[in-house]
C-alpha cells in the first residue's frame, strides 16, 4: 500500500466519500492541510484555494504573481480592469513593482500612514464581505468567492492594489484608482 493510499480513508458520512490528508510546503514553511472531498478531481482546486489563504512569510521578500489578474472588461464606474494599458495606473503599478517586489513582508507590514487621528497600517487585509457588491460578484465569476479576506496595498492617494497572499507571493487581482472596490464614507 502506497503512502497516498494510506492517507485516503472512507468516512461514514454519505456526503463525504474520502478524507484526504495533504502535506503542503510553501517556500520554507510547512503546513498540514486536511480536505474533505467527494471526488479526487477536487484536490487541485482545494489545494489552490487553501494555499491562497496562507499568510505572508514575514522574513521573505514579496514575490509578485500577475498571471491571475482580472484584466477583462471594466467596472460600472468606468475603470478598465486592465492596468497594463498606458496611463496613470500602469505608471503606479510599475512603481509598485520597482518598490515592493523583493521587499521583505515584515517591512511592508511595518509601513504606516498618517490620517486625522494618528497613524494606521498602510497595507491590510479586508474581509471579502465588506467589498462592494460588484467586486463580490466578480470574485464569484472568477471562482475566488470562497475566500474570507483579500489583501490591499495602499499605493498613492485613493489608488489601491488588491490580491491574495500565498506564502511570500502576492497574487494580484485588481487595481482600484478610485477607491471604489472597498467603499469608504467621505
Amino acid at each position: 500500500m502506497s503512502n497516498n493510499e494510506k492517507n485516503l480513508r472512507k468516512v461514514d458520512s454519505p456526503e463525504v466519500h474520502k478524507k484526504i490528508t495533504i502535506n503542503a510546503t510553501i517556500k520554507g514553511t510547512k503546513r498540514i492541510s486536511q480536505f474533505e472531498l467527494k471526488e479526487r478531481s477536487q484536490i487541485k482546486k482545494a489545494l489552490d484555494k487553501k494555499d491562497l489563504l496562507a499568510k505572508p512569510t514575514f522574513d521573505l521578500p514579496l514575490q509578485l504573481d500577475e498571471s491571475r489578474a482580472d484584466h477583462e472588461g471594466e467596472w460600472t464606474w468606468g475603470t478598465h480592469r486592465n492596468w497594463e494599458k498606458p496611463g496613470d495606473s500602469l505608471e503606479i503599478i510599475k512603481a509598485f513593482r520597482q518598490n515592493y517586489v523583493n521587499k521583505l513582508w515584515k517591512e511592508i507590514f511595518a509601513e504606516k500612514y498618517n490620517y486625522k487621528k494618528g497613524t494606521r497600517q498602510k497595507h491590510i487585509y479586508y474581509p471579502i464581505n465588506k467589498l462592494c457588491k460588484e467586486a463580490r460578484q466578480r470574485l464569484t465569476e472568477l471562482e475566488n468567492d470562497d475566500f474570507e479576506e483579500i489583501f490591499r496595498f495602499r499605493l498613492m492617494g485613493k489608488f489601491r492594489f488588491f490580491g491574495f497572499t500565498c506564502g511570500d507571493m502576492f497574487i494580484a487581482i485588481w487595481h482600484d484608482p478610485l477607491h471604489k472596490i472597498y467603499p469608504i464614507v467621505d
